[in-house]
């Protein structure tokens, strides 16, 4: 059954830091183990069985804190067990005697949800009695009325918590712990009414964790009011992804006709699985459509292929990520749907097959690979013009640093001995890494914006340039306006003499607006200049940009 999970796991299901080498970022340097962590025995021994022997640097900060009770903002890069921190932490504040739900974990994905039940109940299955349940949509909610009276964790999506807890099965009021799995994602718009709707239901006397691989001071700012005087605990956030995930992109020629960019793009995705030895491939598409078309075209070619997106039925979906996570699915094509939280041990080779459509999910598209340290190769097929421009803006926004790749690149040198056997180990990613050109980025962050406001800048400003010469700048010697004239009546002699006067005053006027044009010359070429200045310094229009989405947020 979809919601039930084995008590009892079959093997251990922790990354083992003897099976694979390791990068230095998820390693610690002190010689500590879990049982130097004051763990109660029973979760320390569902640790164990697991394979859970060595924390992680994000795992030794923050399990000590969020077990004293204390509100905390968790953030480290993808794959280094931040799931196991709050795994923990929910464990050791339940009581087992009380059967009623007395911790809730949000998940912004129902595959998310499933994933985090599944590590709980494997490092509980020492805990005689632990109740886990998950509750998200795609499912008869009949069921989950049934699986709310002996529950003592609940995980689930918002949408399905908050209808439950509406219909009265779910008793918010006996939780003691709110955690906010990719709470950057929760934060945003079509989760948020629904996330706080669900936090006034609960006591005020809680403890609340947020957690995420990324995470933008504006949403820090906004998980904030969920909490009181929040620890924050931030790990590498300077440099985003693990140190053995090397990121490539690969340059395919424009094509105006989309099919044929998408036949091109499909030739070099055949090269690369053909020449790079991996364990598990994910391939990313932005379209639910391409994706399926996609691992079927994979089929045909001799490479097996199953697909993810969310027009799939909830049972299939389960269906796919539970084969690839026992290694029985090789090659995997997903749209954002699995960008997140998905943990698989194997996988070592992400491709990108259309650019992200933010930085955000091409980071935790990135993050699916090299999980908890391994060695690990993503690459995006990106076409010239419009395609690689945007991946230029992202490597700019995530600090990334990607290198350009060819396919004679991928392949081991088969007359040098000393090669090895795979690429995709640290050694030889590493030595790749320094033999090729860097993808450089777009400049600032937000420069994209910049130029929009430039633009605007510029539109509205230039047709009133004429006139703000004679208000902003100091004038020549202004002429009075002279009283208007009484009519009269003209003779010939007049009119005469009045053309006489008005042929000499154009003179004058003239001799008098020389200053007024030098002075105009004078503030076109200084507003030129300015111009000039705010391009090359567009981090003054950054910030802002910034200003101005902090306070829509706050409003």
């Amino acid at each position: 059954m979809e919601g039930e999970f084995q008590r009892k796991p079959k093997k251990p299901s922790a990354h083992s830091f003897t099976s694979k080498e390791r990068t230095e970022d998820v390693n610690i340097q002190e010689n500590l183990t879990f049982s130097d962590m004051h763990i109660s025995s029973p979760v320390l021994k569902g640790l164990t069985k697991a394979g859970y022997v060595k924390p992680s640097p994000i795992q030794l900060d923050a399990i000590p804190i969020g077990k004293c009770g204390i509100d905390m903002v968790i953030q480290s890069k993808s794959g280094t067990g931040k799931t196991l921190v709050f795994g923990i932490v929910m464990l050791e504040s339940i009581d087992l005697e009380i059967s009623t739900v007395q911790g809730l974990i949000l998940a912004p994905t129902r595959e998310i949800a499933f994933q985090n039940a599944h590590v709980i109940y494997t490092i509980g299955s020492e805990l005689p009695g632990l109740n886990v349940q998950v509750f998200i949509g795609g499912l008869p909610v009949e069921a989950d009325l049934a699986k709310c009276k002996s529950c003592h964790i609940a995980v689930g999506t918002p949408g399905r918590v908050k209808q439950l807890i509406e219909k009265g099965a779910l008793k918010p009021k006996s939780m003691r712990l709110f955690i906010l799995d990719e709470a950057d994602k929760l934060m945003e718009e079509s989760f948020s009414d629904d996330v706080m709707w669900i936090f006034s239901q609960m006591p005020l006397t809680k403890q609340v964790l947020a957690v995420s691989a990324t995470y933008p001071e504006v949403l820090a700012n906004l998980v904030s009011r969920y909490m009181k005087k929040p620890s924050f605990v931030r790990l590498g956030h300077q440099q985003p992804t693990l140190l053995g995930v090397k990121q490539f992109v690969f340059r395919v020629a424009f094509h105006p006709m989309a099919q044929q960019q998408a036949k091109n793009k499909f030739e070099v995705l055949l090269k690369m699985l053909k020449v790079v030895k991996f364990g598990q491939c994910m391939i990313f598409t932005n379209v639910q459509t391409r994706a399926e078309s996609l691992a079927a075209q994979l089929s045909s070619c001799g490479h097996a292929a199953l697909s993810i997106s969310g027009s799939q039925t909830q049972t299939k979906r389960l269906q796919t990520l539970l084969k690839l996570r026992q290694y029985q699915c090789k090659i995997l094509v997903a749209t954002d749907l699995a960008a997140r939280g998905i943990d698989a041990e194997h996988i070592d080779l992400v491709i990108h097959m259309d650019v992200p459509r933010d930085a955000a999910t091409y980071l935790h598209r990135v993050g699916r690979a090299g999980r908890f340290g391994a060695a690990a190769l993503t690459c995006t097929i990106a076409c010239e013009g419009n395609e690689l421009t945007e991946l230029r803006s992202i490597i700019t926004k995530t600090r990334a640093s990607v290198r350009i790749l060819a396919c004679d690149h991928l392949a081991p040198k088969d007359h040098d001995s000393s090669q090895p056997d795979t690429l995709l180990t640290i050694q030889a990613l590493d030595s790749l890494w320094l033999t090729l050109p860097e993808l450089e980025g777009t400049g600032l962050e937000g420069e994209g914006m910049a130029d929009s406001l430039l633009g605007d800048i510029e539109h509205d400003f230039l047709p009133g340039l004429q006139d703000s010469t004679r208000a902003l700048l100091p004038q020549g010697k202004k002429r009075k306006n002279k009283p208007r004239a009484k009519t009269v009546f003209k003779t010939k002699d007049t009119e005469e003499m009045e053309m006489e006067q008005a042929v000499a005053q154009l003179s004058i006027s003239a001799k008098e607006e020389q200053p007024i044009r030098a002075t105009q010359q004078a503030w076109q070429d200084w507003y030129q200049y300015w111009m000039d200045h705010m391009r090359r310094n567009k981090a003054l229009i950054e910030q802002q940009e910034y200003l101005t989405l902090m306070c829509s947020g706050i409003k």
